[in-house]
C-alpha cells in the first residue's frame, strides 16, 4: 500500500524542494473544506453513523486547529490561520 503512494509522494517531495514557493500557490481556504468534508465521512463511516448527523461546527474547528499544529505559527496569518 506504501509502495502505491511512493511514486505521489516523490513528486510532492520534488515539488517542494525544487519549487518551495509551489506552497504559496495553494489555496488552503477551499482546502480547509475540503479536509473537513472527508473527515467528516471518514469519521461518520469509523463509528457507523450518517455524515449529515456529524456536527459540520466541531469538523470545522477541528480543521483549523489541526492545520494550525502542522503550519508554524508565524505563518498562520499568510494562510488565514488567525
Amino acid at each position: 500500500m506504501i509502495t502505491a503512494r511512493l511514486p505521489l509522494l516523490e513528486r510532492v517531495l520534488y515539488l517542494l524542494y525544487s519549487r518551495p514557493s509551489v506552497l504559496m500557490e495553494i489555496t488552503l481556504p477551499s482546502k480547509f473544506e475540503e479536509i473537513a468534508e472527508k473527515y467528516k465521512r471518514g469519521i461518520a463511516q469509523a463509528i457507523g453513523v450518517s455524515p449529515e448527523d456529524i456536527n459540520e461546527e466541531v469538523v470545522k474547528r477541528w480543521a483549523v486547529h489541526w492545520l494550525r499544529a502542522m503550519i508554524k505559527p508565524e505563518a498562520w496569518e499568510k494562510y488565514g490561520l488567525v
